[in-house]
């Protein structure tokens, strides 16, 4: 019988896992290589494991070690920040689907979703990179800040240019504000940016923005895709992993990249 877990590389913190409420996250700080290995139950067969593309040698490192332990391991790496990684996590969490379904289902779910910050400077932000003329304009306090784009093509701009969206704008959930308020001038760009008409905050979600931003100011912010278009794997055929008896969607399994006989995959909801 399968156990799925979902595992995010995102330091724990007292204000994070309230939010988490009864959904199970396991969480790790990306640095710690012990911690993945502790909290994953040992009933756990399956574990679809979540970080940043900045930490991808530390989630393989992660995934490598929970392999050992005879858990299948599927892992996935997103251009996000560290609150959308936690916020991802804990979708993919609630949703019951397959072991075989549910690594396919955050990869679309991390593609449709909007993620960025805002910066009160950018002057020690790395990725996505500023431009010379914003790196030295940061030194010299004044406006609104700037807004960062992590998803899609990212960029940066300062609030009160013009903003156009760099992907497609699907319909979106409320932005989320991993932290305290904004100014409003960066406020409105968000949302145009986001494809949101509301937004939300949540201090709690407040997570490592010196280390992902260079500041500690920075404020994260993210929008899922609305309910309509989150894209649910819908299976045709019921090809299962000879090795983990997970569901096969693709050429191959998501875990132990065995290939099956046949498989077949839809996703509902895909944007035209």
């Amino acid at each position: 019988m399968q156990k799925v877990a979902v595992g995010a590389l995102v330091a724990p913190t007292d204000d994070l896992l309230p939010l988490l409420g009864e959904r199970t996250v396991l969480l790790a700080d990306p640095h710690s290589v012990e911690d993945m290995w502790t909290v994953v139950g040992a009933d756990v067969t399956h574990l679809v494991l979540l970080g940043e593309q900045r930490h991808e040698a530390l989630v393989r490192r992660h995934a490598a070690l929970v392999g050992d332990r005879g858990v299948a391991v599927s892992w996935v790496c997103v251009p996000h920040g560290p609150a959308t990684v936690a916020v991802l996590a804990l979708q993919v969490a609630s949703c019951e689907l397959d072991a075989g379904l549910l690594p396919l289902f955050a990869r679309e779910l991390e593609r449709r979703t909007w993620s960025g910050a805002w910066l009160p400077t950018v002057a020690r932000l790395e990725q996505p990179a500023p431009s010379l003329g914003q790196h030295l304009r940061s030194w010299m306090p004044s406006g609104a800040g700037y807004l960062a784009t992590l998803s899609g093509e990212p960029g940066v701009v300062r609030v009160g240019r013009p903003v156009r969206a760099s992907e497609p704008v699907l319909a979106r959930s409320a932005l989320v504000c991993a932290g305290e308020a904004i100014p409003a001038p960066a406020l409105q760009d968000a949302l145009e940016l986001a494809g949101a008409h509301e937004h939300i905050e949540l201090p709690g979600l407040s997570l490592d923005a010196r280390g992902r931003f260079g500041t500690a100011r920075a404020v994260e912010l993210l929008a899922l895709p609305a309910g309509d278009v989150i894209p649910y794997p819908r299976v045709e055929t019921l090809d299962r992993c000879a090795v983990c008896g997970a569901v096969v969607p693709q050429e191959f399994c998501q875990y132990c990249h065995v290939r099956p006989v046949h498989a077949s995959l839809e996703l509902q909801g895909d944007p035209k």
